[in-house]
C-alpha cells in the first residue's frame, strides 16, 4: 500500500513544472511556519476577555438548547451580527468538553487551512507564483497570526472571503450556479463582521459585467440560469437576515441606527458639505490603503521612517498593479487579478468613508487579496525589470518576513499576564467558599467596566452551581464582587454598579488571589440586622 501511495506521489510530482515544484515546497514550509505560529503556546497566550466570556456562554447555552437568533454586539455602533458565528463555536466547546480552547483551536486550524486554501485559490485567479508568494507572507503575517490565536467572531474571515472570491471567479468563468455560492459566502461573511459589507462591490460589479456580456450575446439558456441563482441567492441572504430585521424591529431599529453611526461618526457634530467629505475621503485612501497593504506585516508604530518607507511602496504596488493589468488584460490572469484589485481598491475608497479608527480586525476579510495582490507585484517587478527588478523583489519579500518575525512584532507570543485558567481556577475558588444550597449573584468591578463578569461567569454557569439570572442579583442570598478596580471596601461597597447598590449588603468576607483580584462574599442582609463586617 505505502508503495503504491509513493508511486503516485512520484508520478504527480514528475508532472508538475518546475515553478509549481517550487510553488508546493513553499506552501508546505508556510503552512509549516504557520502551523507553529498559531499553534504555540496557545492556551498560556490566547486571549479570554469579557467577548469571549460572552460569547462561550452562548456556544454552551446553544449546546444546552437556548437558540440564540441574533450574534455578537459590536463594539462601535451598538449593532448585533448574525448568529453564525456562536453555531460554529457550539460542536468544538462540546469537542473539548466545555473549555473554551475548543473554540479557540478550531480558529487557529482554520488560520492554518488558509495558508494552502489562499495558495489553490490564487494560483487560478493570479498564477503559481504570485500565489506561492502570498501564501508565505501571510503565513507570518502579524495581524492573520494575532486574529487565530483566539476565540472571536472576525477571525475566520480571510477562509470565507477566499470562498467569496472563488466563487466570484467561478462564477464569471464557468456556470452561473456559483452566484449562489457568492451570495451565500457574503452573508456568512457580514456575520463576522460589518466591514466586510465591503466585499460585495468586486462581486456586484462581476454580476453586472456578467448579466452585460450575456445581455450582449444574446444568450437567453445563461440569462435564465443568471435569473434563477440570483434570485436563490438573494433569498438565502434574506433568510439569513430574518432575525436581524425582527430584533431590529423589535428594539426600536437599534440595528440600523448603530450601522448608521457606525458609518456617520458622532450624530452630534455638524454634518460637513458634500465637498468637504470628498476631500476628507479623498485624503483619506492614502492611509487606508497603506493600512491594508502594509501595516499588516507588523511594524506599524515603531519607527517613523517606516510610514515612509512604505509610502514608496505605495507607489511601487500601483504603478506595478497597472503593469500587471496591461500584461494580463487578455490573458487567462485577466478576471482573477481584476477581481483581486477591484477588492482592494473599493475596500480603500469604502474604508475611507468611515470616521474613526480603522483596526486591524476590521479588515482581516481584506488579508487574502492584499497578499494575493502583493504576490503579484513582487512576480511584476522581478519580470518588467530584469536582474534589479528580481532584487528589488527578494528584497521586498525578505522586508514582509523580516518585519514579521521581529521580536517586537511577536507579542502574541508572549504569556498574558491573566490566564484563561486563571479564570477558571478563580471561578473553582468562588464554588469552594459558597456552601451548596446557597443562591449567589456575581458583579465584576474593573477598568473594562465588564460588570456581568463574563470570563468568570462562564465557568461558574458551566458547573453544578451557577449563578442567579442577572436580574435576580437582588434577591439572591450572596453576592460575590470580584474586584479588580477599585479593591477597598469602602470603595467596592459603595460602588455605583447597579448590582452592588441594591444589593442589601449584610457581613463579607473577602479573599486576595495573588497576582489577581480581591473576592467580596457577602452576605444577604436580613431586615432589623445590623451589620457586622470580618476579612479573611
Amino acid at each position: 500500500m505505502m508503495q503504491q501511495w509513493w508511486q503516485r506521489y512520484r508520478t504527480w510530482w514528475q508532472r508538475l513544472t518546475s515553478a509549481e515544484q517550487w510553488a508546493w515546497v513553499t506552501v508546505s514550509v508556510a503552512t509549516f511556519l504557520g502551523a507553529t505560529y498559531r499553534l504555540i503556546d496557545i492556551r498560556v497566550t490566547m486571549q479570554f476577555l469579557a467577548d469571549q466570556g460572552r460569547d462561550v456562554i452562548t456556544a454552551y447555552g446553544i449546546l444546552h438548547g437556548d437558540i440564540a437568533l441574533v450574534g455578537p454586539s459590536t463594539s462601535v455602533g451598538s449593532m448585533f451580527l448574525g448568529p453564525l458565528y456562536y453555531y460554529f463555536m457550539a460542536p468544538w466547546l462540546a469537542l473539548a468538553g466545555n473549555d473554551p480552547i475548543g473554540p479557540t483551536l478550531a480558529v487557529a486550524v482554520i488560520g492554518i487551512v488558509t495558508i494552502p486554501v489562499l495558495y489553490w485559490v490564487g494560483r487560478r485567479l493570479v498564477g503559481v507564483v504570485p500565489a506561492a508568494l502570498a501564501a508565505l507572507a501571510f503565513a507570518v503575517s502579524p495581524v492573520a497570526i494575532e486574529y487565530t490565536r483566539f476565540s472571536w467572531n472576525p477571525n475566520p474571515a480571510p477562509l470565507v472571503m477566499l470562498l467569496l472570491l472563488y466563487a466570484t471567479w467561478k462564477a464569471w468563468k464557468s456556470s452561473a450556479f456559483w452566484w449562489v455560492v457568492v451570495a451565500i459566502a457574503w452573508a456568512m461573511i457580514i456575520q463576522l463582521h460589518y466591514v466586510a459589507l465591503l466585499s460585495l462591490a468586486p462581486a456586484g460589479l462581476f454580476w453586472l459585467a456578467d448579466v452585460w456580456r450575456t445581455w450582449r450575446a444574446k444568450d437567453s439558456q445563461r440569462q435564465k440560469q443568471i435569473a434563477l441563482w440570483t434570485g436563490a441567492g438573494i433569498g438565502a441572504v434574506l433568510v439569513s437576515w430574518l432575525p436581524l430585521v425582527a430584533f431590529d424591529f423589535r428594539f426600536n431599529h437599534q440595528i440600523s441606527k448603530g450601522f448608521a453611526d457606525f458609518f456617520n461618526g458622532d450624530p452630534n457634530t455638524a454634518s460637513p458639505s458634500v465637498l468637504q467629505s470628498l476631500s476628507r475621503v479623498f485624503r483619506e485612501q492614502h492611509g487606508r490603503a497603506m493600512h491594508a497593504f502594509f501595516e499588516i506585516w507588523g511594524g506599524k508604530d515603531w519607527s517613523p521612517w517606516f510610514r515612509t518607507i512604505n509610502s514608496s511602496l505605495l507607489v511601487v504596488y500601483v504603478v506595478a498593479g497597472v503593469s500587471a493589468l496591461i500584461r494580463w488584460w487578455k490573458s487567462r490572469w485577466q478576471a482573477g487579478f481584476v477581481l483581486v484589485a477591484l477588492t482592494m481598491v473599493t475596500s480603500v475608497i469604502g474604508l475611507a468613508w468611515y470616521k474613526g479608527v480603522v483596526f486591524h480586525h476590521y479588515i482581516t476579510y481584506l488579508l487574502p487579496a492584499s497578499y494575493l495582490f502583493t504576490g503579484v507585484v513582487l512576480v511584476e517587478l522581478a519580470r518588467r525589470l530584469g536582474f534589479v527588478g528580481k532584487v528589488l523583489a527578494v528584497g521586498m519579500l525578505a522586508y514582509i518576513l523580516w518585519l514579521g518575525t521581529l521580536p517586537t512584532t511577536l507579542n502574541y507570543l508572549r504569556p498574558l499576564g491573566w490566564t484563561v485558567d486563571d479564570y477558571k481556577s478563580t471561578a473553582e475558588l468562588i464554588l469552594e467558599r459558597i456552601p451548596e444550597d446557597t443562591e449567589y449573584a456575581l458583579t465584576h468591578l474593573s477598568d473594562i467596566r465588564d460588570y456581568r463578569g463574563l470570563s468568570y461567569r462562564y465557568f461558574l454557569l458551566a458547573s453544578d452551581h451557577p449563578p442567579v439570572a442577572l436580574e435576580d442579583t437582588g434577591s439572591a442570598e450572596m453576592l460575590v464582587i470580584v474586584a479588580e478596580n477599585p479593591r477597598q471596601a469602602n470603595e467596592v461597597l459603595g460602588s455605583p454598579v447597579y448590582e452592588v447598590v441594591i444589593y442589601p449588603k449584610g457581613e463579607y468576607t473577602t479573599v486576595d488571589i495573588p497576582e489577581g483580584p480581591r473576592l467580596y462574599f457577602i452576605e444577604r442582609k436580613e431586615e432589623g440586622a445590623s451589620d457586622t463586617n470580618a476579612a479573611l
